[in-house]
């Protein structure tokens, strides 16, 4: 828990890895991040062919480490506003997005560009 009151979490079960990437602002508000391409979890967790090259596991616990300081960069570099509980979840969100980015573009995870181009927020509740 952070001191803006945001958590992180997920990566619990192997199956529903990328449905578990949320955030939420004491259960009011929460988001997933994640991507929405299927091959998206050999990438994460690799196969018998194809070493693993986690990208959401580092993003989120990156976030989860940092969010204070993750919250203000994204309220900064996307002009929103900290003034609303939903605003900082939505930054909080924001940020694991941007850091899955990140890391799977420094990785080289690029297929086709779909990967990294599927990497999303949704509001879910």
């Amino acid at each position: 828990m952070s001191s803006w009151g945001v958590s992180v979490s997920g990566l619990d079960a192997v199956t529903d890895m990328f449905d578990q990437i949320t955030a939420d602002f004491d259960g009011d508000t929460t988001y997933i991040a994640g991507p929405t391409v299927e091959y998206a979890i050999y990438n994460e967790l690799g196969t018998s062919k194809m070493e693993a090259r986690p990208f959401a596991r580092p993003a989120a616990e990156r976030v989860q480490t940092n969010t204070a300081t993750e919250v203000r960069r994204i309220s900064s570099s996307q002009g929103i506003p900290l003034s609303s509980e939903e605003n900082i979840i939505r930054c909080a969100a924001l940020a694991v997005q941007d850091r899955m980015k990140r890391i799977a573009d420094r990785k080289d995870i690029r297929d086709t560009g779909n990967l990294i181009a599927s990497i999303r927020i949704e509001k879910v509740s």
